[in-house]
């Protein structure tokens, strides 16, 4: 029959049957490294008697954090430009691990918000407050870096620039995804860093804990986020971006 013509010519003798397929079906294929949601897997359909069908990967379960961004460098820049990674239509939060070593010593890390244009958000809208600890041998201090309507949020102050010395940041980001409802026209962001802060040459360790808010209503869908010293540059970077899934966004 035509049939078995067209198999016999596509595939070794003993590469299918009724209840088998060879492994060199697969193995002798070309490799793909990176997936793409409409990919396709061969599975037996357990709920039709066994029956083969295909599943796409988009559809396969994953985790609730899914990597967006990861960047480390040693160039120096004057801002840290984080675009093109909201998506109300797959994530509500994002969770930021960063670090950030300033060029100069006794700079301020600031962070803004950023449009699908891109661009950053920079009108008087910022509201930020932080505190913590600092402590040099057995001298303990209290601290805080604190902003009221300002054009920018305020993570960490003073910041040294040694060899040793950066913010080293964990931040939790829900930005403005839609506009025009009372109950969503505030992007916020709560963070945690620790650092060495200058303190006019006497070094000591710092530890902040910080909540921010943007109260202007502008869309963020496609935007992003920067960070940036007060002056000079960063001199170096890390960072990695996770969005975090939901079984609701907007």
């Amino acid at each position: 029959m035509a049939i078995d013509k067209i198999e016999s010519a596509s595939l070794a003798s003993d590469a299918v049957n009724n209840t088998n397929i060879d492994s060199t079906l697969i193995t002798a294929q070309t490799a793909k490294t990176s997936l793409v949601d409409a990919d396709k897997f061969l599975i037996s359909d357990s709920a039709a008697s066994g029956a083969l069908k295909y599943v796409e990967k988009q559809y396969l379960p994953s985790g609730k954090m899914v990597n967006l961004a990861n960047v480390s460098t040693r160039t120096p820049v004057a801002s840290v430009l984080i675009d093109g990674v909201f998506d109300q239509s797959k994530y509500s939060f994002y969770q930021l691990y960063g670090w950030f070593r300033p060029e100069t010593s006794g700079t301020t890390l600031q962070a803004q918000f950023r449009t699908s244009a891109p661009a950053s958000l920079t009108g008087n809208n910022y509201y930020s407050i932080a505190s913590g600890k600092a402590i040099n041998g057995s001298g303990e201090a209290d601290k805080s870096a604190n902003r009221w309507g300002g054009t920018y949020l305020k993570i960490a102050s003073d910041v040294k620039n040694a060899s040793y010395n950066a913010v080293q940041l964990d931040m939790t980001i829900r930005p403005l995804l839609s506009g025009g409802s009372s109950t969503i026209n505030v992007a916020s962001v709560v963070w945690n860093c620790g650092f060495w802060e200058n303190n006019s040459g006497t070094e000591q360790q710092c530890y902040y804990s910080g909540a921010g808010y943007y109260t202007a209503n502008n869309n963020m869908n496609g935007g992003g986020i920067s960070f940036y010293q007060s002056s000079d540059d960063i001199s170096e970077y890390e960072y990695a971006l996770y969005g975090v899934t939901q079984t609701w966004v907007r």
